[in-house]
């Protein structure tokens, strides 16, 4: 499980559930489910509130501000963070091998 904050929401992955659930500050216990995403991991801010989360396919997705789920980008290992860099228009993203001895750092521009 992964949570991150979101203007007035928190935000929690469930890799278990394979879901995103949007839970609002302002109306305590109504949690539902926000995006449908296979074995959802990491969780990190995005550009125009969205967000970006990692699958268990190998992609890192990108949720839209309204749940929407697609592909940002393909061919990772197993992606394990992400940081979004608004004044350069680009997301890093932290990658390593199942082994976890060879890491990677990829540097992504917004599409």
């Amino acid at each position: 499980m992964c949570a991150a904050e979101f203007g007035t929401d928190l935000f929690v992955t469930d890799q278990a559930q394979g879901s995103m659930f949007r839970c609002p500050f302002n109306t305590p216990g109504t949690c539902a489910t926000f995006a449908t995403i296979s074995g959802s991991d990491l969780l990190g801010a995005g550009p125009s509130g969205s967000s970006f989360v990692g699958d268990d396919k190998g992609n890192l997705d990108q949720v839209s501000s309204t749940g929407t789920v697609t592909v940002f980008q393909a061919g990772f290992k197993s992606a394990r963070g992400t940081a979004y860099d608004a004044g350069h228009r680009r997301v890093f993203a932290g990658d390593h091998d199942p082994n976890g001895k060879t890491n990677f750092l990829w540097v992504l521009p917004l599409k």
